[in-house]
């Protein structure tokens, strides 16, 4: 007797998910919104370089360690796969801000672009305005760093022949 019932409770079980496999595919691919698609595109982007070695490679160009020739690189990299990302931005502001603007012309065709760029960037994260993929928000000792850096880099002066300290801070 226990034969038959397992029999049938394991027929029952395998002719269910079968039927249901079949429903599944019948009922084809779900339709996601287009910015979880770009989403995932560019997750899925075999350029796509790893967090980790982007901000190993900014922290060493503010270390000195490595030259800023990346610089510009780095940035478009960082906003494009990274929209979200608040400490490489920060790491950067810390590489302009100890920087003068005449070496970083040999680097970055416009600097003054490359600041607004990254206090954009701070700015849109410290107000939320990108969305953090996990859905966590931005604690207040964050958000006071990212104020901190934008505030640097308001005051930050590129121009050929200044100083490396911001003007507020002297």
């Amino acid at each position: 007797m226990k034969e038959y019932f397992m029999f049938g409770f394991v027929g029952a079980f395998t002719f269910l998910t079968v039927f249901t496999v079949k429903e599944v595919k019948k009922a084809g691919p779900t339709d996601l919104p287009e910015e979880v698609k770009a989403l995932r595109r560019k997750q899925s982007d075999p350029r796509r370089p790893p967090w980790p070695i982007l901000h190993e490679r900014v922290v060493k160009m503010r270390e000195g360690k490595v030259n800023h020739d990346d610089l510009p690189l780095l940035w478009e990299q960082t906003k494009y796969y990274y929209p979200h990302d608040w400490l490489i931005p920060l790491e950067m502001s810390q590489v302009l801000k100890y920087t003068t603007g005449a070496f970083l012309q040999n680097y970055v065709s416009d600097p003054e672009q490359l600041k607004r760029e990254l206090m954009e960037q701070l700015d849109n994260v410290a107000e939320g305005r990108v969305k953090d993929p996990s859905g966590a928000p931005i604690n207040r000792d964050v958000k006071e760093l990212i104020t901190m850096a934008v505030e640097d880099l308001r005051h930050l002066d590129l121009s050929t022949g200044t100083t490396l300290v911001p003007v507020h801070t002297r």
